[in-house]
């Protein structure tokens, strides 16, 4: 539909403007108060298409009468003006009628996409979070069946990736007492393999490093409990244990005891002592 300028005289413009007029209020009647279909989409695009362009005919129709004309025309510029304002109108109602409808296409597909990821990754619920959604799953030419196919494969990178990182982090707890869990490596999900390796064997040395550091203490709190143990607690041990002359004979003996008190180990620290005997501590580990 066009508003086309019939005739233009100095008492009189001659326009199809009634014509305009009936087509407006046809397309009103037709598309108000309706809920769209998927059939009817199309067609509603074009009628707004036709409308956009009769709204800006009209105005420019107006504009060219208001500067042509020599007479006074308020009455049909007034008219001119609210013809454009209902095509204008018109058009925004069924806009907002077509982004609506567009809009619950687009989440009703949204949820039939997170419904096939839930029963795909059903029995990996855990690995959900780390997809990589294709953005053609937006459109409504890409078919369900399509993005099925591509989660399936999305699942079979994800569950790869995890196995790898499992195995990396065997390969890390066997050298380590304080273990790495695959719950804390999770976020590794997003990262290429070559990563993966590298940062897993950062925390292993990490790991190695605090452990180290904590033996340590371990044996120096434990040299220095031995060493303060008051000697009246040895005076019967040192009365028993008079240091026998030349004829005595020695040995270099190593002895381990398993689940030694402290208190047994001063004692026997300070025996050593009072028999001037040298002793160099291998290994010591609370319990």
């Amino acid at each position: 539909m066009e508003l086309v300028i019939r005739n233009i005289t100095p008492a009189k413009v001659d326009m199809n403007i009634k014509e305009v007029e009936s087509f407006i209020v046809t397309i009103k009647e037709k598309y108000e108060n309706i809920i769209f279909s998927e059939k009817q989409i199309d067609e509603a695009k074009t009628s707004r298409t036709s409308l956009n362009k009769l709204e800006k005919n009209i105005s420019d129709v107006r504009k060219k009468i208001e500067k042509e004309s020599k007479i006074d025309i308020e009455k049909l510029i007034n008219t001119l003006k609210q013809a454009e304002k209902d095509v204008k109108e018109l058009s925004n109602n069924i806009g907002s009628q077509i982004k609506t409808f567009e809009e619950q296409e687009s989440k009703k597909q949204l949820e039939e996409i997170n419904v096939a990821i839930r029963n795909i990754f059903e029995n990996d619920t855990n690995l959900i979070d780390y997809i990589k959604r294709n953005e053609k799953w937006k459109n409504k030419t890409f078919t369900i069946s399509k993005i099925k196919d591509e989660v399936e494969s999305e699942l079979s990178r994800l569950k790869m990736k995890k196995d790898f990182i499992l195995e990396e982090i065997k390969k890390s707890n066997e050298e380590i007492s304080f273990k790495i869990l695959f719950e804390k490596m999770i976020y590794l999900l997003n990262y290429e393999y070559s990563d993966i390796t590298n940062i897993i064997r950062s925390e292993k040395e990490k790991i190695k490093e605090t452990e180290e550091n904590l033996r340590k203490q371990a044996e120096e709190k434990a040299r220095q409990e031995v060493e303060e143990v008051p000697l009246s607690n040895f005076e019967k041990v040192k009365q028993k244990s008079e240091i026998k002359g030349p004829e005595e004979k020695y040995f270099d003996t190593t002895i381990r005891f398993e689940k030694a008190p402290l208190t047994f180990l001063k004692e026997l620290k300070i025996l050593s002592d009072r028999y001037q005997i040298t002793y160099e501590l291998k290994e010591n580990i609370e319990l």
